[in-house]
């Protein structure tokens, strides 16, 4: 159900909340990730995809 807001700075509020919950969020992915650099390399050209991939995707293009 929709939250009902009496003023614009009650949604504000809400919103900046809203937006540190989900930077913490962010952050405890990334600390994640970090730990796992054979999996995620945030300097990959299609980033977000996984290292076994992209080197497949090599060898594909080399065959």
């Amino acid at each position: 159900m929709a939250k009902l807001f009496n003023t614009n700075e009650e949604w504000i509020a809400d919103l900046e909340q809203r937006m540190q919950t989900l930077e913490k969020a962010v952050s405890c992915v990334r600390e994640t990730l970090s730990n796992f650099p054979e999996v995620f390399n945030p300097e990959h050209p299609h980033t977000g995809q996984s290292q076994m991939n992209y080197d497949s995707e090599k060898q594909d293009a080399q065959r």
